[in-house]
Protein backbone atom coordinates (compact mmCIF):
# COMPACT_ATOMS: atom_id res chain seq x y z
CA UNK A 1 0.00 0.00 0.00
CA UNK A 2 1.52 3.32 -0.90
CA UNK A 3 0.56 6.52 1.08
CA UNK A 4 0.28 9.96 -1.07
CA UNK A 5 3.03 12.25 -0.90
CA UNK A 6 2.74 15.48 0.36
CA UNK A 7 4.25 18.15 -1.88
CA UNK A 8 7.70 19.46 -0.54
CA UNK A 9 9.92 22.51 -1.14
CA UNK A 10 12.43 24.20 0.61
CA UNK A 11 15.77 23.79 2.02
CA UNK A 12 16.09 22.01 5.70
CA UNK A 13 19.69 22.28 7.25
CA UNK A 14 21.00 20.34 9.88
CA UNK A 15 24.78 20.40 11.67
CA UNK A 16 26.50 23.15 13.76
CA UNK A 17 24.46 25.85 15.03
CA UNK A 18 27.68 28.16 16.52
CA UNK A 19 28.29 31.83 17.61
CA UNK A 20 31.88 32.83 16.43
CA UNK A 21 32.86 35.47 19.27
CA UNK A 22 35.51 37.25 17.01
CA UNK A 23 38.22 39.64 19.29
CA UNK A 24 40.21 41.86 17.89
CA UNK A 25 43.60 42.56 20.05
CA UNK A 26 46.08 45.67 19.61
CA UNK A 27 48.66 43.20 18.73
CA UNK A 28 49.91 39.53 19.54
CA UNK A 29 50.94 39.67 23.56
CA UNK A 30 54.39 38.15 24.17
CA UNK A 31 54.60 34.91 26.02
CA UNK A 32 53.23 35.33 29.80
CA UNK A 33 52.30 38.65 28.93
CA UNK A 34 48.20 40.18 27.72
CA UNK A 35 47.24 41.84 24.99
CA UNK A 36 44.47 44.52 25.20
CA UNK A 37 40.68 43.31 23.19
CA UNK A 38 39.93 46.57 21.25
CA UNK A 39 36.86 45.57 19.60
CA UNK A 40 34.32 42.27 19.54
CA UNK A 41 31.81 41.47 17.47
CA UNK A 42 29.91 37.87 16.96
CA UNK A 43 29.16 35.89 13.71
CA UNK A 44 26.91 32.71 12.62
CA UNK A 45 29.02 29.67 12.48
CA UNK A 46 28.37 26.15 11.17
CA UNK A 47 27.37 24.78 7.87
CA UNK A 48 23.52 24.77 8.43
CA UNK A 49 23.59 28.29 10.13
CA UNK A 50 26.14 29.93 7.18
CA UNK A 51 24.09 28.35 4.23
CA UNK A 52 20.61 29.32 5.38
CA UNK A 53 21.82 32.53 6.35
CA UNK A 54 23.68 33.27 3.39
CA UNK A 55 19.90 31.82 1.22
CA UNK A 56 17.94 34.38 2.71
CA UNK A 57 20.29 36.74 2.44
CA UNK A 58 20.51 36.19 -1.48
CA UNK A 59 16.72 36.43 -1.51
CA UNK A 60 16.19 32.82 -1.45
CA UNK A 61 12.28 31.83 -3.10
CA UNK A 62 11.94 28.72 -1.08
CA UNK A 63 11.49 28.11 2.69
CA UNK A 64 14.42 27.78 4.59
CA UNK A 65 14.27 25.65 7.82
CA UNK A 66 17.25 24.42 10.13
CA UNK A 67 17.18 21.50 12.74
CA UNK A 68 19.50 21.04 15.50
CA UNK A 69 20.51 21.58 18.70
CA UNK A 70 21.90 24.77 20.82
CA UNK A 71 22.69 25.52 24.08
CA UNK A 72 19.89 27.06 26.29
CA UNK A 73 21.94 30.15 26.76
CA UNK A 74 22.76 33.83 25.65
CA UNK A 75 24.73 32.50 22.35
CA UNK A 76 21.60 30.04 21.80
CA UNK A 77 18.68 32.98 21.77
CA UNK A 78 21.16 34.66 19.49
CA UNK A 79 20.69 32.15 16.80
CA UNK A 80 16.99 31.79 17.26
CA UNK A 81 16.49 35.74 17.32
CA UNK A 82 18.95 36.22 14.15
CA UNK A 83 17.01 32.70 12.46
CA UNK A 84 13.26 34.54 12.44
CA UNK A 85 15.05 37.95 11.32
CA UNK A 86 16.36 35.95 8.30
CA UNK A 87 13.13 34.32 7.68
CA UNK A 88 14.59 30.95 8.63
CA UNK A 89 12.14 28.53 10.44
CA UNK A 90 13.18 27.13 13.48
CA UNK A 91 10.32 25.00 14.61
CA UNK A 92 12.87 21.82 14.71
CA UNK A 93 15.69 23.66 16.32
CA UNK A 94 15.79 22.78 20.01
CA UNK A 95 17.84 24.60 22.83
CA UNK A 96 18.94 22.70 26.02
CA UNK A 97 20.56 23.74 29.10
CA UNK A 98 22.86 19.96 28.35
CA UNK A 99 25.00 21.49 26.18
CA UNK A 100 27.94 23.11 26.87
CA UNK A 101 28.27 26.75 26.72
CA UNK A 102 31.29 28.96 25.16
CA UNK A 103 34.20 28.77 27.38
CA UNK A 104 33.13 26.67 30.02
CA UNK A 105 35.04 23.21 31.23
CA UNK A 106 33.24 20.27 29.55
CA UNK A 107 34.93 18.02 31.32
CA UNK A 108 32.26 17.30 34.20
CA UNK A 109 29.46 18.21 31.78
Amino acid sequence: MTTPHTPRSGLLAGGNWIIDHVKILDGWPQQDALANIVAESWGNGGSPYNILKDLSRLGASFPLAGIGLVGDDADGQRIFDDCRRHGIDTAQLRSTSLAPSGGRDTTDV
